[in-house]
């Protein structure tokens, strides 16, 4: 069936040239969804009656409530975003994708989980997460990319995370002869209470034909209690003695 549009029709002619007829309508449509509407002129003693359809897509308006849990983290911790996309309609069910933007990591895009349901009120709303490892204070952009009868929506959240410092002991000199291997102690002491891994690697300038390694490779801090690695050099052999031919 065909319903006719609320509103007053403004129209007027347009001097000058071909005769026209220009009419306006502001007016609004109670569903959701594409509509087909009809223009119909009625003709008069000189121009027959004529008729033309557009299409139009009205869509329900929605809204994006984005959490991340915990608010706050201690670098190294992961963090649960979730996502839940709420309308005022109870029908037709929403469908359309949610995606999730991390300012320091970009498209999270591993993981994410996203199920349609209904409010406590029987609205339709679709409710997504996602998990990751925030490595720096971050900010996620939530997005509902919208459907056939639904409108796109967007929201941001952030989360904080803290990088725990701490300081590490300077090695005595270690003396090795050719060939063999020395080691030294590193102790590793946390600048407060909080939990972190310390991971180590050796870097610099060894030197040529040597090889070092740090046993263990990470440190595990907790309480406020040191830990410590080990280093190991091991040096290039001596060269072998010339033989001079008489």
């Amino acid at each position: 069936g065909t319903t006719v549009l609320p509103g007053t029709v403004t129209s007027y002619g347009v001097p000058g040239g071909s005769p026209q007829l220009i009419g306006s309508l502001t007016t609004s449509v109670s569903t959701g969804g594409p509509h087909n509407i009809s223009v119909k002129y009625g003709g008069d003693a000189n121009y027959a009656p004529s008729t033309a359809t557009l299409s139009v897509v009205a869509l329900y308006p929605t809204t994006v409530s984005a959490t991340v849990n915990p608010q706050g983290i201690v670098y190294g911790a992961s963090v649960t975003v979730t996502a839940t996309i709420n309308t005022t309609n109870k029908s037709p069910s929403m469908t359309g994708s949610v995606a999730f933007y991390s300012s320091y990591s970009g498209n999270l895009t591993s993981g994410i989980t996203q199920t349609s349901n209904t409010d406590s009120s029987g609205n339709t709303q679709i409710v997504a997460a996602v998990s990751y490892k925030p490595q720096n204070n971050d900010s996620i952009e939530v997005v509902y990319s919208g459907d056939t009868n639904y409108a796109n929506s967007a929201q941001y959240t952030s989360v904080q995370v803290t990088t725990p410092d701490f300081s590490i002991s300077s090695p005595p000199v270690v003396l090795i002869t050719a060939g063999q291997t020395g080691t030294t102690t590193l102790t590793i002491t946390p600048a407060s209470n909080l939990s972190s891994t310390v991971m180590l690697a050796c870097a610099g300038n060894l030197p040529m034909g040597s090889t070092c390694t740090i046993t263990p490779s990470s440190v595990n801090l907790a309480n406020g209690m040191a830990g410590t690695a080990v280093v190991s050099i091991t040096s290039i052999g001596p060269s072998p003695a010339a033989m001079v031919v008489a």
